[in-house]
């Protein structure tokens, strides 16, 4: 997996673009990975592989819980319940 500096990126844009269709570019700054550059193909690809998803409180299991949650709010926190 090719690296490059945020500079020599800016500098040569459609090369690393280019690079970026066939694998990933590690973008540096200050000697420190901050970006990867990929295709649109590759991303879409990981983003399938992500299969988290958020839940209510009360949506929860209670294997998820550990059985210690009873799923009640109480009075004043009803709004967050909605």
């Amino acid at each position: 997996m090719p690296t490059v500096t945020a500079t020599e990126y800016q500098q040569n844009v459609g090369l690393y673009s280019d690079i970026a269709m066939r694998e990933p570019v590690i973008i540096t700054k200050q000697k420190r990975e901050k970006l990867v550059l990929l295709s649109v193909e590759d991303y879409n690809r990981l983003k399938a592989l992500d299969t988290r998803q958020a839940l209510y409180a009360h949506e929860l299991s209670e294997d998820l819980l550990g059985g210690d949650f009873k799923g009640e709010a109480t009075p004043d926190l009803d709004h967050l319940m909605d």
